[in-house]
């Protein structure tokens, strides 16, 4: 992923030169011709690492900071900390919501054309 030289991959793996793949996909998503491209690959992949980084945040939350004395700043530490685990699990839901519709948005319009 990435790249040094203008040359690379993409996370879906297209080869890039420049700051557009090879297929026509800049790196922001969209197409050289004003579309945009959705990689239903790669969004279950990042779903599946927030869904890491959340456990992780879990952890840290149940492991390091539930043993700490109750205090205000404390408090405040451990709500900010399960508001952040919440948003991560929302954006991987999210993310897996709109694969699933986009999929079926593809689909149908794949059968209306036939």
């Amino acid at each position: 992923m990435g790249t040094t030289a203008g040359v690379g991959e993409t996370p879906h793996g297209s080869t890039t030169h420049g700051s557009a793949a090879l297929d026509g996909t800049k790196l922001d998503g969209t197409k050289l011709d004003g579309t945009t491209a959705v990689d239903l690959l790669a969004l279950p992949l990042a779903a599946a690492r927030l869904d890491a980084a959340a456990e992780i945040i879990s952890a840290i939350r149940r492991i390091h900071l539930a043993g700490l004395r109750s205090t205000p700043p404390v408090d405040e530490l451990v709500a900010a900390v399960t508001r952040w685990e919440s948003a991560v699990r929302g954006i991987a839901a999210g993310l897996r919501t709109a694969a699933g519709r986009y999929a079926e948005s593809e689909a149908q319009a794949a059968e209306s054309l036939r």
